[in-house]
């Protein structure tokens, strides 16, 4: 997850509890970025560390590790799981030394 590491989009695991371990790109979270919670900006790079589901709710959630770009701390967000069918999330991983 460093800063000018080249990525390139990949399709979906084919079973969702593959999703663990994984890196997804942030695109356009403009519309849905929670103004009161310190999400990553579009363009970044964020580890799946987890795939849940709180108690009876109908949906997933996928928590998201990503670096933050001004103080480069770690921080962490839960997200529905639904952001990767929407196309805000799309998955990535890193392309050869010399590409």
């Amino acid at each position: 997850m460093t800063a000018g590491t080249p990525w390139r989009a990949v399709e979906a695991p084919r079973f969702k509890k593959d999703y663990v371990n994984r890196h997804v790109r942030a695109e356009d979270l403009s519309a849905v970025r929670p103004p009161d919670r310190h999400a990553p900006p579009d363009g970044a790079v964020c580890l799946v560390l987890r795939r849940y589901k709180e108690g009876s709710a109908p949906n997933f959630d996928l928590l998201l590790e990503w670096r933050c770009p001004h103080c480069g701390l770690r921080a962490h967000i839960s997200v529905p799981e639904t952001w990767i069918a929407d196309g805000r999330l799309v998955f990535v991983e890193r392309t050869g030394d010399g590409a």
